[in-house]
Formats: C-alpha cells, sequence, structure tokens
C-alpha cells in the first residue's frame, strides 16, 4: 500500500515537502513514487522510487561526492579513486 493510498488521499499528484521546501515525496494517481533525503547542508542524499531504483550518495565536509551507492545492486563507485566495489 503507497503512502498516500494509506492516507486516504484523492488529489493528485501528492507532495510533502521538508520545513526548507523540498520535495521529498511525491506520488501520482497509479501509484508511482518517488522519496528523497537531503543532509544538513542541502545534498540529496538518498533518492528511491517505487520501481526500486535509487542511490544512496555520501559528501565530503566541502560537498564533494566522494561515494555513491546503487540500491538496487548495491554496488558502491568511489568517486575519489573512481573504484567499484560489489557491497554484497
Amino acid at each position: 500500500m503507497t503512502k498516500a493510498q494509506q492516507l486516504g488521499i484523492k488529489n493528485f499528484p501528492y507532495l510533502e515537502k521538508d520545513i526548507l521546501g523540498r520535495e521529498i515525496y511525491w506520488e501520482n494517481e497509479i501509484g508511482y513514487w518517488e522519496k528523497s533525503n537531503f543532509d544538513s547542508k542541502g545534498n540529496k542524499t538518498y533518492w528511491e522510487n517505487s520501481r526500486g531504483i535509487g542511490y544512496m550518495k555520501i559528501f565530503d565536509e566541502n560537498n564533494k561526492l566522494i561515494s555513491e551507492i546503487d540500491i538496487k545492486t548495491w554496488k558502491q563507485i568511489d568517486h575519489r579513486n573512481s573504484v567499484i566495489d560489489n557491497l554484497i
């Protein structure tokens, strides 16, 4: 069951934003959804959709992307050394 279905939402698209106005959840009338998280510096650190596609990103203290993980395959790309590791 999707979030909109749980809440009984009838008007689409359904959208949620965080306190800074960034979109953190979106759903359409056929049940497709996307969700995101942001760190304190505004970097999008997580994104996922209802098709199981998504990523997690790690940034350094200077907001430089250092690592990215594909949540479908759990493969990690280390942007510092261009190394790909399988995390499973």
